[in-house]
């Protein structure tokens, strides 16, 4: 859904990757004679991460790829295109973590630096890289390299490849990743080009010399971490959703949310994470989300207390100033629960954009997708889903920028709010939503709280 072009990249030199190493996506072989600061990190005697020689002795990586510091797991490979024969390996020595290396999932200072147990035999496909003394321009091309995945759910690549994409605002990153971006971070992006599980602690460079490593591609979640919207739907009239309602934010739309009552609407946390219930006011009624309808103010928020920058637990409940005039097309809709069995039907709406580089629909739209087994998904996001969440997908359908927050409908009752994903309609990540079933005894006790 929306993670898909963006590094997260850490000014001091480096990137980060998807809260798993990271892979090249979009690229092409490449020898190591043309990237000779290339490194393999092994771990237990196998490609993990990748990582950049500094000198003979030392070689850099992402502080993430070497969570467990014990110097005795890890060796490097240097010299050689493949991440499994030929070349040097050179057992570590030491291995430092950057001091304010944040985890599990912010990853700011995301570097740690190695030194090996004998020094490397310098020369051709073995060569150290300067560090970069500023910070590249927007727009900017760099190249990373790595033998990380092509693609989610594919094998790692075993020969080296390389691809090229360009230095991304930092406040347009900034924007995109709700805050999450820090000043040790520097973001990049291509179309369908990416690094990716198995990419992370390798160079981003330009011009020879190092200007970040690959930490993380989170292109979060929301996380991209940008609220989602529709792909591969419908257009669809409001009296099919009733409950459908648009979050504006300064009189424009910026998320989608649902009807529970004439005075309620529930949204994401990560929808009202900035600004106070003065800027926020509701449409409901309306096939548009610009005209048309009720337009209603925001009396009060609540967040849920336990939501986190992870998007765990990404439900807020909305008391509006007047009550809701129920009608055709301005209805409510009753909270789950229990969560729906997997394969079971849910349907998705919202004014999203229809594709992850598209503008925002104009019209309501709306798609089927089917509940996705929780462990599954769990592993397609290597760990990060958590039980306040469950998952959706389709093929080439999906939720997308701008429908985060709306409804996911099941049976007639509300069973998640559009969270987050990676890209839009993404094969290998399912949609992830707010589990409305397992959040419900907080959503009815916000209610109360906010009587």
């Amino acid at each position: 859904m929306f993670v898909q072009w963006i590094f997260l990249i850490s000014s001091a030199t480096l990137i980060s990757s998807k809260w798993s190493p990271a892979r090249i996506v979009g690229g092409h072989l490449v020898s190591i004679e043309s990237v000779p600061w290339q490194a393999s990190l092994l771990k237990a005697d196998e490609h993990y991460c990748g990582a950049v020689i500094y000198s003979k002795t030392v070689v850099l990586t992402a502080a993430h790829c070497v969570k467990d510091p014990s110097p005795s797991l890890y060796s490097v490979r240097v010299g050689s295109s493949s991440s499994i024969i030929g070349g040097q390996v050179v057992k570590a020595s030491k291995v430092l973590k950057h001091d304010k290396f944040s985890q599990p999932f912010e990853l700011s200072n995301d570097i740690a630096v190695i030194q090996l147990q004998s020094s490397l035999q310098m020369g051709v496909g073995v060569s150290s890289i300067p560090l970069a003394d500023t910070s590249p321009r927007p727009g900017s091309s760099v190249s990373v390299s790595g033998w990380g995945k092509t693609g989610l759910f594919k094998e790692g690549s075993e020969l080296l490849l390389e691809t090229t994409v360009a230095i991304v605002d930092q406040n347009a990153c900034q924007k995109s990743h709700y805050g999450r971006i820090s000043k040790d971070m520097i973001c990049a992006a291509a179309l369908v080009k990416d690094s990716c599980n198995g990419d992370s602690g390798g160079p981003l460079v330009s011009r020879g010399k190092l200007w970040i490593f690959v930490i993380s591609s989170v292109s979060l979640i929301s996380s991209k971490w940008i609220p989602e919207r529709i792909v591969g739907g419908q257009s669809v009239s409001i009296e099919s959703v009733p409950w459908q309602a648009a979050l504006l934010k300064n009189g424009v739309q910026c998320c989608g949310a649902a009807i529970y009552s004439e005075d309620y609407i529930i949204t994401a946390a990560h929808c009202v994470q900035y600004g106070g219930p003065g800027s926020f006011s509701v449409r409901v009624g309306s096939d548009y989300s610009h005209s048309g309808g009720q337009v209603v103010r925001v009396s009060k928020i609540l967040s849920h207390e336990g939501y986190s920058r992870r998007l765990s637990n990404d439900i807020a409940v909305i008391r509006l100033q007047s009550s809701l005039t129920m009608s055709s097309s301005v209805s409510n809709i009753p909270l789950a629960n229990s969560s729906p069995p997997n394969g079971y039907p849910a349907s998705v709406s919202g004014w999203g954009a229809l594709g992850y580089y598209e503008k925002l629909a104009q019209s309501l739209s709306g798609v089927t997708v089917k509940i996705v087994d929780h462990k599954m998904c769990s592993e397609s996001y290597n760990g990060y889903i958590t039980e306040d969440m469950i998952c959706a997908a389709a093929p080439g359908k999906d939720a997308c920028t701008g429908d985060s927050g709306g409804p996911l409908v099941s049976n007639g009752r509300l069973v998640g709010i559009v969270s987050f994903g990676n890209d839009c309609a993404h094969p290998d990540y399912p949609g992830v939503y707010a589990n409305v079933a397992v959040l419900r005894t907080w959503i009815l006790s916000a209610i109360q709280k906010l009587e």
